[in-house]
């Protein structure tokens, strides 16, 4: 595992171009946008990024090789899953960095709690979001991944759109009610530890996603012809 870690760490570390053109894309956007924008873009970036050595991988029959060496296929999406994690933790820093280096300089001060608060929030949305890309793209390929990945996105973008229409427009008061008793319920049980609860929570929810998206991988790549 340690070489296809090396492997894969050399291959995006030789594409020196496309990542100073990421990062100048990055500093950009910071000046405009929000820092939980900032921070959840270079998370996701980072994350595709990580995934996309999977598609480097299937080209010109390269499994077949992998496979010959030295390693198993649970090792190979093991690797697979650490190398998104560090990719992901990189891109984080990255943003974080972005988002307090462009407050300083229009503002003259560092980041607001709250907007800190809200990256946080962001990073693991990004990290549910690559778990639910890695088997699919283990599984179709790249080529079919990005059709199945848009399927998917509209299905949900859909639901979601769906249900603020119903909570908006068709049962505004019942919404507006349960929105409320949420933050009553969290107001009153966790009192001062409210503002990073959320975080945590979601923290721990990306990691159980990560968890089972790595088991269906094992099997999708236990399974799969190469």
């Amino acid at each position: 595992m340690k070489g296809l870690m090396v492997k894969d760490l050399r291959l995006l570390f030789s594409q020196k171009k496309t990542w100073l053109m990421y990062i100048m894309l990055c500093l950009m956007m910071s000046f405009s946008m929000q820092g939980a924008f900032i921070v959840g873009y270079t998370v996701m970036l980072a994350g595709v990024i990580g995934i996309s050595t999977i598609s480097y991988d299937q080209a010109d029959n390269g499994m077949p090789f992998l496979l010959t060496l030295p390693t198993d296929r649970k090792g190979y999406v093991r690797e697979k899953y650490l190398l998104c994690l560090l990719m992901e933790a990189c891109g984080a820093a990255v943003g974080i960095i972005l988002c307090e280096v462009t407050s300083l300089v229009k503002n003259g001060s560092g980041v607001p709690a709250d907007d800190i608060r809200s990256a946080v929030v962001v990073i693991p949305v990004m990290l549910i979001l690559v778990s639910f890309m890695a088997p699919i793209n283990l599984k179709y390929g790249a080529e079919k991944a990005r059709l199945v990945m848009m399927i998917a996105y509209g299905i949900i973008g859909a639901i979601t759109a769906s249900a603020v229409v119903l909570m908006q427009d068709i049962m505004p008061d019942l919404g507006h009610s349960a929105l409320v008793k949420i933050k009553v319920f969290f107001d009153e049980t966790l009192g001062g530890t409210y503002f990073w609860t959320v975080p945590v929570v979601l923290t721990v929810l990306s990691l159980a996603v990560m968890y089972v998206s790595y088991r269906i991988s094992v099997r999708i790549v236990s399974n799969k012809e190469y």
